[in-house]
């Protein structure tokens, strides 16, 4: 999957390459729409309006491993992702930086089982000590 990110709205590559746009609000949308699908009632738009801060996702974290991906990451917080790790919008980071805190991180999540602050903290720690500001 490929996205591009421009301001509020995700730009998603679908299978036969044609461009998919999501705005946070409909990205929002989507996950209470994935939620009340699970519950068996409707979200209606108005209700959506309403519940800003109600968590909308079972999805715990999103990591979007681009240079720039603030406003990214923001779409997903809006969304009701608890934990989102991306780069700040004045930001680059080395690719090669980006490969070792995936590893790290999914080694701390996954095999140690660590919850995803601690696994960020030592992943970052990481890197930083390898490839300095992170």
């Amino acid at each position: 999957m490929k996205y591009k990110n421009k301001g509020d709205v995700l730009i998603f590559e679908n299978e036969s390459g044609a461009s998919e746009f999501f705005f946070t609000t409909e990205l929002k949308k989507m996950f209470e729409d994935i939620q009340s699908s699970k519950k068996g009632t409707q979200v209606t738009d108005a209700d959506a309006d309403k519940a800003e801060t109600v968590k909308t996702t079972d999805l715990q974290f999103v990591y979007v491993a681009s240079c720039h991906s603030e406003q990214v990451g923001r779409i997903f917080l809006e969304a009701g992702v608890p934990h989102v790790i991306c780069i700040d919008q004045n930001e680059t980071i080395l690719d090669k930086a980006a490969v070792e805190f995936s590893k790290f991180f999914y080694d701390e999540v996954f095999d140690t089982f660590k919850n995803v602050c601690d696994a960020y903290t030592y992943a970052k720690e990481k890197v930083e000590k390898a490839y300095g500001k992170f």
